[in-house]
């Protein structure tokens, strides 16, 4: 976050005082010249290439980061603080709710028809949590300090 934020390869090896971690920035720096991203002409004006069909594209850069910032809030968690409570209370207090797999994940007596069925769910379930994610990247990228 540090280098993207414009500061020198000295500032971000700061970030080994902060995470406790031994950060290997010249080993980074030379990876990243390396690989192409970087580019060390002093005198040449740099402009943003687009190199993919979904590189610079306005949903790319997502929600606004006041939108997500809620999410993450003292307020948000403590809400998944009294659900996650109110899941175990609920397990707690009738066992019996408690999924099995092997009666509820096949809904229909023909198993091939189930797992079909599931898929749908399975992916709407994994596009939902990565856009958690997403939400989170986006709110990190706005919190002070997180460099």
């Amino acid at each position: 976050m540090a280098l993207l934020r414009g500061a020198t390869a000295e500032e971000a090896a700061e970030a080994e005082a902060l995470t406790g971690e031994p950060v290997d920035l010249p080993s980074f720096v030379a990876t990243l010249a390396e690989l192409g991203f970087v580019d060390d002409r002093p005198d040449v004006e740099r402009r943003a290439v687009r190199t993919a069909p979904i590189q610079m594209r306005r949903w790319m850069a997502g929600v606004n980061r006041r939108v997500a910032r809620p999410f993450f809030g003292p307020v948000a968690w403590a809400w998944y603080a009294v659900l996650a409570l109110f899941c175990l209370a609920v397990f707690a207090a009738s066992p019996s709710l408690f999924p099995s797999p092997a009666q509820d994940a096949f809904l229909l007596d023909d198993v091939g028809l189930s797992a079909l069925l599931l898929m749908p769910f399975v992916v709407v379930s994994t596009a939902l949590h990565e856009c958690g994610h997403w939400l989170a990247a986006r709110r990190s990228a706005s919190s002070p300090g997180s460099g």
